[in-house]
């Protein structure tokens, strides 16, 4: 439900990804080369949708290849699913070298929010990397408090999965492991982040499953009840636990206050500098009429560029956020190579994403600075050194 309520792709990549689950199952057991058919169409639709799908296409294929070599499977099925595979490869390459090299979302500019999310060598170790992903990965699924107990829980679907507790066949446990084992795989080798976030949403129907097998632990004379109170605490929970991509709220009227201000007080021809965050939410607000944001490449290059008609300075990408002891030395840094005068007067725009205060409110007041809040939105303007 909750990567659901993002208005994203991640509710059609989780309908692809469970429809070519219950297609495999359907097609292996029924040895059926329509429901086969049908799987590889899910599968495709999966890696249309997100560019996180390989993740579970791979591990899915390693599933399939393990139940063909205990299970047996007609030569008919194995042809659908290798003509299949082959498909996936080849819309797989055209998506890399048509989209992928060619999109700057891809580009180091742009990923470099995501460092944290890889295995870097030079910082810590294999061992503690893999801990901090998987714990991330828990605290991001079901909220920091209770990462611990889900792990709990999903090691104990695991053994339930492994041990033939469960209607499904022992091997699904490995199908439940292969997802987190690749995900896992991709960030040491720095394909994919995997240190919980919303890129990790294609995990959510393996850990579902690992819960659910959790439950045949439980006695039968407690199942009804306990299934009837996680029914009755569904609505609380999913209330209570919203996507954390931005979970502060900000009164609309603090942002329309800011922008008249900046139109009535900035002259469009003042450098503006903001970071990252702020130019996110600011191409909007500031931006809003103006197309050519959805394609501006601008502030990745750290080139000058025009936000509602404003003179904005970008920073390269390298400020996602400033902060009060580090601002007016970017800026002064940033307007010395852009060729702003020196002495000249220069404005900083600060959004304030996740801070509990402005950012003018943590400066230092000085005679020839002055600023402006509005909630948590901050203009300031400085002279440059």
């Amino acid at each position: 439900i909750s990567a659901s309520t993002e208005v994203r792709q991640y509710g059609m990549l989780l309908c692809f990804i469970c429809g070519s689950l219950y297609a495999t199952e359907r097609a292996l057991t029924e040895r059926s080369t329509r429901w086969a058919i049908i799987q590889g169409l899910f599968l495709l639709g999966a890696l249309l949708t997100n560019y996180t799908a390989p993740v579970v296409i791979i591990s899915l294929d390693l599933y399939v290849l393990l139940r063909c070599l205990l299970d047996g499977i007609p030569s008919r099925i194995l042809f659908t699913i290798g003509a299949a595979q082959l498909v996936l490869a080849a819309v797989l390459g055209w998506l890399y070298f048509d989209h992928v090299r060619q999109s700057t979302v891809f580009s180091p500019a742009s990923l470099f929010y995501l460092r944290q999310s890889y295995y870097v060598s030079a910082s810590e170790t294999l061992l503690r990397f893999s801990w901090r992903a998987l714990f991330g990965t828990f605290a991001y699924m079901v909220s920091r408090k209770w990462a611990i107990l889900s792990m709990v829980a999903c090691l104990t679907g695991f053994a339930a999965l492994l041990s033939g507790r469960t209607k499904a066949g022992r091997l699904s446990a490995l199908l439940i492991v292969f997802p987190f084992a690749m995900g896992l795989a991709t960030a040491i080798y720095q394909v994919f982040p995997f240190v919980g976030s919303r890129h990790q949403t294609y995990l959510l129907p393996f850990l579902a499953a690992s819960f659910s097998a959790a439950f045949t632990w439980i006695p039968r004379s407690l199942a009804a009840p306990l299934l009837l109170l996680g029914v009755a605490f569904a609505p609380y929970w999913a209330a209570r636990n919203p996507p954390d991509n931005n979970p502060r709220l900000m009164p609309i009227g603090e942002m329309k206050a800011a922008i008249e201000y900046i139109d009535q007080t900035i002259p469009h021809d003042a450098p503006l500098f903001m970071d990252r965050e702020s130019r996110l939410v600011l191409t909007y607000y500031l931006g809003r009429n103006d197309l050519s944001q959805d394609t501006s490449l601008a502030h990745l290059l750290g080139n000058e560029e025009r936000l509602g008609g404003h003179r904005i300075l970008a920073s390269g990408g390298s400020v996602w956020s400033f902060s009060p002891d580090e601002v007016l030395a970017q800026v002064n840094e940033s307007a010395a190579s852009f060729g702003v005068s020196t002495r000249a007067p220069v404005w900083i725009i600060s959004v304030a994403w996740p801070q509990s205060e402005s950012l003018a409110s943590q400066l230092a007041v000085q005679g020839q600075r002055n600023a402006k809040e509005f909630g948590a939105i901050s203009v300031i303007r400085t002279m440059r050194n």
